[in-house]
């Protein structure tokens, strides 16, 4: 118990020092990578850590700066290869991911993923599923358009906002947020977010993401 403790404290003691007053220079966000006192490493998006808000900051202490987030964080047991491989939703993902051999990419630090479920892979024609099977170039393209070389957790994502992701092409995802709905490009609607990782973040959703460039070879918008 007391090992845990000390854990659970080190996550939340960031090395370094004001973190705050340099996101919101010249009044923009900024993304900053840190490292936390026992090593892992984390990502603040606009005014959130780990998925938390942070409520108040910049607060003096005689030994640094204190900032008061919205709920407690928990140091991630495993990345993100860890947590879709024990994940029996994304086990179509994992075939996929592992027919690609992209799992060397999937363990790169920090990284976002947007992760089809089973039930996503299973809406896709019959026709585009067979291709993706069969064209291993095809299938990376399209897995690799689901994964983003930061990491977002929901709280630090915003309406109309454009991420580039990892695609050949380094296409874009348009994401949609209403309250705590969030959608990307408008028909991806994300079902459970900010899974934590030791390399980044999860979101299951509840289709497969297309690049605009394949739609019409795949059929889509006739």
């Amino acid at each position: 118990m007391f090992r845990f403790c000390c854990i659970f404290l080190a996550v939340h003691c960031v090395l370094g020092g004001n973190l705050i007053e340099v996101l919101q220079a010249n009044g923009e966000s900024k993304l900053i990578k840190y490292a936390t006192a026992c090593g892992l490493a984390d990502t603040i998006l606009g005014v959130t850590v780990e998925g938390a808000k942070i409520s108040k900051f910049d607060l003096n202490a005689s030994n640094g700066i204190v900032h008061v987030i919205d709920k407690v964080l928990v140091p991630p047991t495993g990345g993100i290869v860890d947590l879709v491989s024990g994940n029996k939703d994304l086990g179509t993902l994992l075939s996929l991911v592992q027919k690609a051999n992209i799992t060397g990419i999937i363990r790169r630090d920090p990284l976002t993923v947007f992760a089809p479920t089973n039930a996503a892979f299973s809406r896709l024609p019959a026709n585009v599923l067979s291709r993706l099977n069969s064209d291993t170039a095809l299938l990376k393209e399209v897995l690799e358009y689901h994964l983003v070389p930061h990491t977002a957790y929901s709280p630090g994502l915003y309406n109309r906002e454009y991420i580039r992701t990892l695609d050949a092409q380094k296409d874009v995802i348009r994401l949609s947020v209403s309250g705590k709905v969030v959608s990307v490009n408008s028909y991806g609607r994300v079902i459970k977010a900010d899974i934590p990782a030791t390399n980044g973040v999860v979101h299951l959703i509840d289709h497969v993401l297309i690049p605009i460039r394949y739609w019409l070879s795949f059929g889509f918008g006739k």
